[in-house]
């Protein structure tokens, strides 16, 4: 039975007052999630009596069961991470144990948070943390009296009145305002949502960012504003993956995220030309996550398609700097000749590529030819010890390197 406790009910009359949203309008989208849930529980049912049916005739099913049942899966449009905690969780009768419990626990079901849903979806699409589309049958829901994730998408979404706008652009064909179209109505929305973002961004709020922008994801938006949504997710999740100056991993988890949403961003600028620009700055940032990982061969990949897409479009970066971050990382997975030719390259864009001199010394030295290594060194040296208190660090440390040559 799915229901909303008294502690609920109230915790999202009060998100409601202060999205601005109206009893009419939210008793209309709870009425139409709870009846898309009824549906899918009902298929569920269906699902699972055949699944044990079959397991009763017959176990191990065989080929012809199995392709059976895929399709009756595919017929009642049952999630495949559903199909499987069904099947992992269903035991043949000869092997059933007395008393064995259900495959779909009511306590699962129960607990299943449809008031909050509908509210915060109408709000903002499918908030990924509450929204019932978007969870594994298979996971704990979440109890509507858990005010502390409640306060933190209210403060996500506080003072950011187009939310609501975005989804109700989402949701209907029809204008919402006079004479602008549903595609104009999202893009507005997408924008001010993606301004709210940057603003959260700058204040470091970034769990708060990655709730706002997973809430923002719609099918009716474009492949461009997808992209803006899945980049900027890629990174906050990024900035919670990373501590320190130069850069260290404290998180794997979120540099993981960070490089799948960098993933998704690239393949939806993939059919709109004129983005090179855009996929420079993608590839980069995978690469220097990967360099971070000290997957080596994966961080060339990656620098190498940034440098060949800067060569399409004048993409903002520096290709100085991305020839360096390539004879970086070829440097690190032991290719001295490939990376010599990056970074003399980056040297014949920018005369004053200190790191590159560096990395020139590092190789020199790993090759035993240290009066060339000095020579690099030095170079470097000269540069950074005369580029500000920016660069007090780097000037330190190649001074110690040419102290411990001589």
């Amino acid at each position: 039975m799915v229901y909303i406790s008294p502690a609920g009910r109230s915790a999202l009359d009060s998100l409601r007052i202060k999205l601005n949203i109206t009893n009419i309008d939210a008793t209309s989208i709870e009425n139409e999630e709870l009846e898309a849930r009824k549906k899918y529980e009902r298929n569920l049912a269906l699902y699972q009596r055949d699944y044990q049916k079959a397991i009763k005739r017959s176990y191990p099913i065989d080929g012809r069961g199995r392709s059976n049942l895929a399709r009756l899966a595919r017929d009642l449009d049952i999630r495949d991470q559903d199909v499987e905690y069904i099947h992992s969780n269903s035991i043949p009768a000869r092997a059933k144990k007395k008393g064995t419990s259900s495959v779909l626990p009511q306590s699962r079901i129960g607990y299943f948070a449809v008031g909050m849903i509908g509210l915060v979806t109408f709000a903002a699409s499918s908030l990924t943390a509450l929204s019932m589309r978007s969870r594994n049958i298979g996971e704990d829901y979440l109890p509507l009296n858990n005010y502390s994730l409640l306060s933190s998408v209210t403060r996500a979404l506080n003072e950011h009145r187009y939310v609501t706008r975005f989804y109700r652009a989402s949701r209907t064909d029809k204008s919402l305002d006079e004479g602008i179209a549903l595609e104009e109505n999202t893009t507005l929305a997408i924008r001010d949502i993606l301004r709210e973002a940057e603003r959260l961004s700058d204040e470091e709020k970034f769990s708060e960012v990655l709730v706002l922008l997973e809430a923002s994801i719609s099918p009716t938006l474009s492949s461009l504003d997808l992209y803006q949504v899945y980049y900027r997710m890629g990174l906050a999740h990024k900035a919670l993956g990373v501590e320190g100056e130069p850069e260290q991993i404290k998180n794997p988890e979120s540099i993981g995220k960070a490089q799948e949403y960098y993933d998704i961003a690239i393949s939806l600028l993939a059919d709109n030309k004129g983005q090179s620009s855009k996929l420079a700055d993608l590839h980069n940032k995978k690469g220097i996550l990967a360099y971070l990982q000290g997957d080596w061969i994966a961080a060339v990949a990656d620098f190498e398609l940034s440098i060949e897409y800067t060569e399409k479009a004048d993409s903002g970066l520096k290709r100085d700097v991305l020839y360096t971050n390539l004879g970086n990382a070829h440097r690190q997975n032991k290719d001295f000749e490939a990376a010599s030719a990056s970074y003399r390259q980056a040297i014949s864009i920018n005369e004053d590529s200190a790191d590159s001199y560096y990395g020139l010394g590092a190789i020199s030295e790993e090759e035993n030819d240290d009066l060339t290594a000095a020579s690099m060194y030095g170079n470097a040296s000269d540069i950074y010890c005369t580029s500000g208190p920016d660069f007090y660090q780097q000037c330190k440390d190649t001074n110690a390197r040419i102290s411990a040559l001589e």
